[in-house]
């Protein structure tokens, strides 16, 4: 789907960028290698277990979904944003907790497996409106020396019947100029590998869109492309994200592999019961054994030409799977390796020979891949929300005012829970905390919500000691 795009991209480049009066200072080559290109293909084959790999004897074991399904959660979990401060802050609240809600339910797995996602804001009918664009679905044209995204052709599709209406929808920022300028161009198709013909967009369910559309005085891009914070290297020249398990693709590979073995080993192992055609053969008008072979004779008998009509012998060898669930395990642990995954998450810990010291450092590491994640996501965020603030002051939706945005992540990911709490236990037995802070912070109380717990403690401390007494 990827490179089909981009074909489409490279055969109109020229006229997409004519109507552009900045036109000279966009690269118009587009940015993305043939390996990226393929790599992005390849990943989201493999995202949905349609790996190049996978056929009758090989399955998937979607691990690339599940290693996306780990890290999202892990990310979202008990994340909190809020946007407060004005009326202007309450009324853009509601699209964004929409699209917070979207990428904790699903978007963000998927941006994690391709490398990214595009955050387009846009009003419509005197609200805001997000879509969540995947980046098989957006072409980026222009990056500043930062590597950010400066200008970029999204894809949006309309079938109707056989008919199939494509609209490529191209946003250019120009930082010395402050201004962002968009363009909408629409295609007829009958085939969906193929861009067609140019037809007016008042022709096309678009038609409330305007073919061009200047916004000043803005100091970003009006779209967000948020790219998972890892080195590119697929093409380490491209400021395009790559996905979280990129760096275990052969090793996905080599595990689904194995498990067919465990899988080939149970099937092939499967008890059975060799017996002569002839037996099957009708003495004195019946079968004896014809309606149990019809009934098993794919699962347990095999049928043979001994012309021996007592010939039985029962199949039935040894397991030999334990061997090969340890291999996979071996192969799951360096994937959880190459993902920053922590030991344990894939992998079955009964077979692992780490010691607690690994386990523990393969578990910061996960806390660490986690937060940079976190902290890219939240950089695209307040870019969102900037965003909405410049849509809603230019279109007029509510009454100028601050906006303040919070942002609170789950910290036991990157903090050691366990360890601290020793810490603190200790700090208690020896003098240097009080019992009451002590419980405000295990509990997450208010100072005066710990007295009276600690008040309570010691109460029934005192009864327990008349008793004993």
């Amino acid at each position: 789907m990827f490179s089909t795009v981009v074909g489409w991209i490279k055969s109109i480049i020229d006229k997409l960028l004519l109507k552009d009066s900045n036109s000279k200072n966009i690269n118009k080559d587009i940015p993305i290698s043939e390996e990226m290109k393929q790599s992005i293909d390849l990943w989201e084959k493999m995202y949905k277990g349609q790996a190049p790999w996978v056929n009758d004897d090989v399955k998937s074991l979607n691990l690339e979904a599940d290693i996306c399904t780990e890290f999202s959660r892990l990310i979202m979990l008990e994340h909190k944003s809020e946007l407060t401060g004005s009326e202007k802050s309450d009324f853009i609240q509601k699209e964004y907790q929409n699209v917070l809600k979207e990428l904790k339910n699903s978007k963000l797995e998927l941006a994690l497996a391709t490398g990214g996602l595009v955050l387009k804001p846009y009003v419509n009918n005197g609200k805001l409106n997000t879509d969540i664009i995947q980046v098989n679905k957006f072409i980026p044209i222009s990056f500043d020396s930062n590597g950010t995204v400066t200008s970029g052709i999204g894809i949006a599709q309309n079938t109707i019947g056989k008919v199939i209406h494509t609209r490529l929808e191209h946003h250019v920022f120009d930082q010395s100029q402050r201004t962002h300028t968009i363009y909408n161009r629409c295609y007829e198709s009958d085939n969906k590998n193929e861009l067609g013909k140019e037809i007016d967009i008042k022709q096309t369910i678009w038609n409330n869109l305007k073919p061009i559309g200047v916004i000043n005085n803005v100091d970003k891009p009006l779209f967000v492309y948020f790219k998972v914070p890892l080195a590119n290297n697929i093409d380490t020249e491209s400021p395009l994200g790559v996905s979280i398990f990129s760096r275990a693709v052969d090793k996905i590979r080599k595990a689904d592999i194995q498990y067919g073995r465990v899988d080939w080993e149970y099937e092939a192992s499967e008890k059975a019961i060799m017996v002569d055609e002839l037996a099957l053969r009708q003495r004195d008008g019946k079968a004896p054994l014809k309606d149990t072979v019809d009934k098993l004779k794919n699962r347990i008998y095999k049928i043979f030409n001994t012309d021996k009509s007592d010939f039985y012998q029962e199949y039935s060898p040894e397991i030999r799977d334990e061997a090969y669930w340890r291999g996979l395990n071996r192969h799951l642990e360096r994937i959880e390796f190459s993902c920053q995954l922590a030991y344990g998450t894939l992998s079955e810990p009964t077979y692992s020979d780490k010691t607690a010291e690994e386990i523990k450092t393969s578990k910061q590491r996960s806390f660490s891949a986690v937060a940079k994640l976190q902290e890219a996501l939240q950089t695209a965020l307040e870019h969102l929300v900037y965003i909405y603030n410049i849509y809603t002051t230019v279109y007029r939706l509510a009454p100028e005012g601050k906006i303040e945005q919070s942002n609170e992540w789950d910290d036991s990911l990157i903090v050691d829970s366990e360890a601290e709490q020793r810490i603190r236990q200790q700090e208690v037995n020896m003098g240097l905390l009080s019992k009451k802070r002590y419980l405000a912070w295990r509990y997450g109380l208010q100072p005066e919500q710990a007295k009276e717990m600690l008040k309570e403690i010691d109460e029934e401390r005192e009864k327990y000691n008349i008793f004993e007494k």
